[in-house]
């Protein structure tokens, strides 16, 4: 019995650190950078709370390895659309 015992419990670690292992590499993996893009009732735009342009908006609308949030003033008029993501509209 006791000579099963030990080749189990050195099984179960191995399996257990594997795992963990795993674990610890998928949630390392590198996240997408967020920008919070809002228009005011100006149609002035904000990209995380600093003014900006329209072109810097499609060039962070064309970029799929960033995530952004689009947000408008119901007056705002001025929208976005993106060939590879969707129209921000109202």
């Amino acid at each position: 019995m006791m000579r099963f015992l030990i080749p189990m419990l050195a099984s179960v670690v191995i399996i257990v650190a594997t795992v963990s292992g795993l674990a610890w590499f998928i949630s390392s993996s590198p996240s997408k950078q967020h920008y919070a893009i809002y228009i005011d009732e100006k149609n002035r735009i904000f990209v995380n709370g600093e003014r900006a342009t329209e072109e810097r908006v499609y060039r962070l609308g064309r970029d799929m390895t960033i995530d952004i949030e689009i947000k408008r003033h119901s007056q705002a008029s001025l929208t976005f659309c993106f060939q590879e993501r969707v129209c921000i509209a109202d």
